[in-house]
């Protein structure tokens, strides 16, 4: 007891005198800030002083933004696929949902004001299930002109330099022109990707795996994700690299599936106001898994197989009415 309250003591006189050091060890249940005022006016940031043992050794320091409610960032945060098995909350959530298709009905898709939500759910479900498909096979289409245009360009100007050097005995000028062909679409994807959008680095189908199996990468779904990996994946089979579009196909599915569910762009600060109530992680994690099969259906002209992968390699999580909606 002596012990404990010359140790209060001490931590009173700490904390009462400016000039002493911020590393203050705290007593078990006495949660402190110290603010320094050097840093706080210079990046208006707080130093957070927590003991990690009872008797206060081996304090550390966190330092926090000011107004920031939580301690923990939220950034990499596990997302939600548990099933609620708690019949108050799936309930009222239902009740929840049926005022949103009511109030999207009204304005959207007036005729299925005289269904009942589940029916009306089924439906809006299959809707953007074809949505998905549709896009993700444009989007595959025009990658494939893009490469087959680019490269006929491409080989067709070096055919036309090689046909003119061979008499004047200047290949070396083919050869600099081939380099330079390959180099700068190579160089200009890298550029996208290391200052765009740095998540669509390599194939995409990894993240993919982790989104689908509840971990929250940051802005592996977003719109400029799309953008970068599409004109990556042009420039790269341009450029003469062994790569090609079947793994990042995987991605831009799951990116317009991402984006067609949740009615809203976040990199376009647009919102839609359209499929609210699949905004949700269960929903949006089910239309992910069938971006991701429709991905695999437009690279390689299996849709079973893109069914069989979203099943087996892609998503922890399956119900049996998802499979025919893929």
């Amino acid at each position: 007891m002596e012990n404990n309250i010359k140790f209060r003591n001490k931590l009173n006189n700490v904390a009462s005198n400016p000039s002493l050091t911020e590393r203050t060890p705290l007593l078990p249940g006495d949660t402190r800030l110290t603010l320094s005022n050097e840093q706080h006016s210079s990046t208006d940031s707080l130093m957070f002083s927590e003991s990690l043992n009872s008797i206060g050794e081996g304090s550390s320091i966190r330092k926090i933004s000011v107004g920031m409610s939580s301690l923990l960032s939220q950034k990499y945060e596990s997302l939600d696929y548990d099933i609620c098995e708690n019949k108050l909350f799936i309930t009222e959530q239902k009740i929840s949902e049926s005022k949103i298709i009511t109030e999207n009905s009204k304005g959207c898709l007036p005729y299925l004001q005289c269904l009942n939500s589940i029916t009306r759910l089924a439906i809006m479900r299959w809707f953007v299930i074809c949505m998905i498909g549709i896009l993700t096979a444009a989007v595959a289409i025009l990658i494939t002109i893009a490469i087959e245009e680019i490269s006929n360009y491409k080989f067709s100007y070096l055919k036309s330099r090689v046909d003119k050097c061979r008499s004047n005995k200047c290949l070396f000028t083919v050869y600099a022109f081939w380099i330079l062909f390959s180099a700068v679409p190579v160089a200009f994807g890298s550029i996208l990707v290391v200052f765009v959008a740095p998540v669509a680095a390599g194939s995409g189908i990894p993240v993919i795996k982790c989104y689908l199996n509840g971990v929250k990468v940051p802005e592996v779904v977003r719109l400029k994700t799309l953008i970068v990996k599409a004109v990556g994946v042009v420039t790269s089979v341009v450029g003469g690299l062994a790569v090609g579009k079947e793994g990042p196909m995987i991605h831009c599915g799951a990116v317009i599936a991402a984006g067609i569910s949740q009615g809203k762009s976040t990199t376009l600060r647009k919102n839609c106001k359209i499929f609210e109530e699949f905004r949700e992680d269960h929903e949006k994690r089910d239309f992910v898994s069938a971006g991701a099969a429709a991905g695999v259906a437009a690279a390689f002209g299996a849709p079973v197989g893109g069914v069989l992968f979203s099943l087996e390699e892609g998503a922890s999580f399956w119900n049996q009415s998802l499979t025919w909606r893929i």
